[in-house]
């Protein structure tokens, strides 16, 4: 039994031009990264490096059809290098051009897992906090012919190097920054609870990032957004124990339904994640108080208890109290909308869950507790607002 894979090679700089320097940035090398942080280290970037933003290609999160014209247009860059300077769209779209090797977006979805190599060294700087893609073997892109978003997670789609530079998320908006911090905590949470892969070891990872990244915000809730500066390598660090506590067991329904969500609604895939949340927890705790659960399910769920009450610091409180206390914790990071507040209509609370049930078992699967479609469509029913 394996007990934890890592991967990659994780280092950190102060500075953008500290990475440039040390990885010998140059010819030979392609840069994907996002419109609103290329400001940020574009004068340090030598000439003959090949730049693309991800903006010129679509707004929003990376899909099917991004994905395909930037494909097209790289045919005739010769590159042997991949550097992902940007959010979670960057990352994703740099972890599928190393592994296509010219194929199209449906293709890559569609080939079997071995035929996936990943042809060129992929580096990924991370400008958010949150989604970890950096050390996971997943890519997540919106399947526009599909109307749903979906994760291809294959060895292929890993990363050579991580490079961690909080200087690249001091003008990150606090928005931002705390739902893509709150994607690094339900990462955690999730692969905490996931009872059919997690291990002793990715579970260490996991409960590490859920006592940093909760403290953080408790920080932040007594002295101001502003406050986050001084915590921008401690959440990069926290994201990153996330993403590999997930590369080794997969999150579970906050993300499955976040994701028909998000497809039609194009917000942000933490945002997404958040909206669920909370249902998520009080659905596990439904099960875990009428007995719906195993030995080894109880255990697990006490344990991740009783982390939750030292990171709350709430020893002694019912397991109600912690799930209300953390999800009043993140509204303070960022408010919780229903899914009438998106523009969500009754019908899409049905249509969402059947098309969660139908295309989203891969994480479904390793939810704490099962659903059944109807679960699933009470979940949304449940968050959709009065």
């Amino acid at each position: 039994m394996r007990e934890l894979f890592l991967q990659p090679e994780i280092q950190s700089f102060e500075t953008f031009s500290g990475f440039a320097d040390a990885f010998s940035l140059g010819e030979g090398d392609l840069i994907i990264t996002n419109e609103p942080v290329l400001p940020a280290f574009k004068s340090e970037i030598p000439e003959n490096v090949h730049v693309i933003c991800t903006e010129s290609y679509g707004k929003g999160e990376p899909s099917d059809v991004m994905f395909d014209a930037i494909q097209a247009d790289l045919a005739k860059v010769s590159y042997s290098r991949v550097i992902a300077v940007g959010g979670g769209s960057a990352i994703d779209i740099a972890k599928a051009l190393c592994a296509a090797d010219g194929r199209m977006m449906d293709e890559l979805f569609e080939a079997a897992p071995e035929e996936l190599k990943r042809t060129r060294t992929l580096i990924c700087l991370p400008t958010t906090c949150g989604t970890g893609s950096e050390v996971t073997v997943t890519a997540v892109f919106d399947r526009t012919r599909r109307g749903t978003k979906m994760g291809l997670t294959n060895y292929a789609l890993g990363t050579d190097y991580a490079i961690l530079v909080p200087a690249l998320l001091e003008s990150l908006p606090f928005t931002v920054f705390a739902s893509s911090s709150i994607d690094a905590l339900i990462h955690a949470v999730e692969s905490y609870l996931n009872c059919s892969q997690a291990t002793v070891a990715s579970r260490m990872f996991a409960e590490r990032a859920i006592t940093m990244i909760l403290p953080i915000y408790r920080s932040i809730e007594e002295n101001g957004p502003e406050s986050r500066s001084a915590h921008l390598l401690g959440m990069q660090l926290a994201s990153d124990f996330a993403g590999i506590a997930i590369a080794n067991a997969l999150p579970s329904a906050s993300h499955a339904m976040g994701y028909p969500f998000a497809g039609k609604f194009h917000r942000p895939h933490g945002e997404a994640c958040y909206v669920f949340l909370n249902a998520t927890m009080e659905k596990y705790l439904r099960d875990v108080q009428s007995g719906k659960v195993s030995d080894e399910q109880k255990g697990v769920w006490e344990s991740f208890m009783k982390i939750l009450a030292s990171a709350l610091e709430m020893d002694g409180a019912d397991d109600g109290a912690l799930i209300k206390e953390l999800d009043r914790l993140l509204g303070c990071m960022l408010t919780r909308r229903s899914l009438k507040e998106y523009g969500a209509s009754p019908e899409d609370c049905i249509g969402f869950g059947k098309s969660c049930y139908r295309d989203q078992q891969r994480l479904m699967g390793c939810a704490f507790t099962a659903f059944t479609e109807e679960e699933l469509i009470q979940a949304y029913q449940s968050v959709y607002g009065g």
